[in-house]
């Protein structure tokens, strides 16, 4: 019981954050269990002795023999058996002997040692997350020389791959991003809010991945440039075309933005999932134009919809309906995790769809990826978009 009990503290860092605890100017009895520390025993009751008098006795046994701790006694007075001692609290004196009962004396002296190359400023966020230092492992030193360096260069306009920090390359940076931004953001280096792909960068102040967009033309007889029906463009650089199309379609699987059926002076986008709202937002040529998106019938697919029509209000859906869905019940698969999205934008019959995948009705998470709709299913349905 005794063993449980301090391996749960340490699980949840209490017992290590002591080791920080007096180092800070806030320190916060909370956070850390204090040495020494008193862990309260639950055992018989004096009425119990005589009546169970080899469970109790064998209990007693039990944390004499236990080592690792010292007892605390508490005296009663049983009527047959006469005055007893049965132990009342297991000590620990200091977290060493914590650490020795639990077998982690090793990941104790590590993280002292780490403590020993933080600087105070760190100091409370190590205590709020302790448990952090040990699983970044040798890696601690080069954060705190990766956040010296933030403080340092605030918004520093460069790429990951330019920061000079020796031992430092970018794949310490992109696997330990979010520590390093939980460990920024309690010093108080500058940020931005920003989420989604390329969030650290953004956030930080560095250089991110120009966005891409990749089109091309659905009628044969047009052309972008002289033989060129296909491009992959910056979307700032995309943004200053004016290409002669009236309709744009949108998908979201590979091999249907490459089979997709010709028609007359149009546009297939491949959309890039979760990245389509912002890559569709810096076109700004698609208002011109009537824009459907074409994504799986399923919670993630209407979610990337929505998101969609908040940059493009009047896009409509492609074979994103009830109609489609039931009509492939030999093409359904699982969705592993449904979408909880709150999605304001979608139309009536959109909402539908959505509520008759999260019910579960038809079955659990159903979902019916785009690649899956019958070709000439899909051949039909985008020749009713005239």
């Amino acid at each position: 019981m005794v063993r449980q009990r301090v391996a749960k503290s340490w699980d949840s860092g209490r017992l290590l954050a002591s080791v920080v605890v007096g180092e800070s100017a806030t320190d916060d009895a909370e956070e850390a269990d204090t040495f020494p520390l008193r862990i309260a025993l639950t055992g018989p009751r004096g009425t119990d002795l005589a009546a169970r008098w080899t469970e109790c006795r064998d209990w007693v046994r039990s944390h004499e023999n236990a080592g690792g701790y010292r007892i605390e006694w508490r005296e009663v007075n049983d009527r047959t058996l006469g005055r007893q001692r049965l132990p009342a609290a297991a000590w620990l004196d200091t977290i060493d002997d914590a650490a020795a009962l639990c077998g982690v004396r090793r990941d104790l002296t590590r993280f002292r040692s780490a403590l020993t190359e933080t600087p105070t400023n760190l100091h409370d966020w190590v205590r709020a997350h302790p448990r952090k230092v040990l699983d970044v492992g040798e890696d601690w030193p080069l954060l705190i020389d990766v956040v010296e360096w933030l403080a340092e260069h605030p918004q520093p306009k460069v790429y990951l791959r330019q920061v000079e920090v020796p031992g430092v390359h970018t794949k310490v940076i992109e696997t330990h991003r979010r520590t390093i931004a939980s460990m920024a953001d309690a010093v108080g280096i500058p940020s931005v809010a920003a989420d989604g792909h390329g969030w650290f960068e953004r956030r930080y102040g560095f250089l991110t991945k120009p966005a891409m967009v990749r089109f091309r033309l659905l009628d044969s007889s047009a052309r972008l440039l002289p033989g060129v029906t296909e491009m992959t463009l910056r979307v700032t650089e995309a943004a200053h075309l004016r290409p002669a199309v009236s309709r744009v379609f949108v998908v979201e699987n590979e091999i249907n933005y490459l089979s997709f059926p010709e028609v007359a002076e149009a546009m297939v986008i491949f959309g890039q999932g979760n990245e389509a709202p912002s890559v569709l937002q810096g076109l700004p040529w698609l208002s011109d134009a009537t824009a459907f998106y074409f994504g799986d019938l399923d919670t993630h697919g209407f979610a990337i919809l929505d998101r969609v029509r908040v940059v493009l209000p009047e896009v409509q859906s492609l074979l994103m309906d009830r109609r489609t869905l039931l009509a492939h019940r030999h093409a359904w698969t699982i969705e592993p995790q449904q979408s909880t999205h709150d999605m304001v934008h979608l139309t009536g019959q959109e909402r539908e769809v959505v509520e008759l995948l999260r019910s579960n009705e038809l079955g659990p998470g159903v979902r019916l990826e785009q690649e899956r709709i019958g070709w000439q299913w899909l051949r039909d349905g985008v020749a009713r978009c005239g």
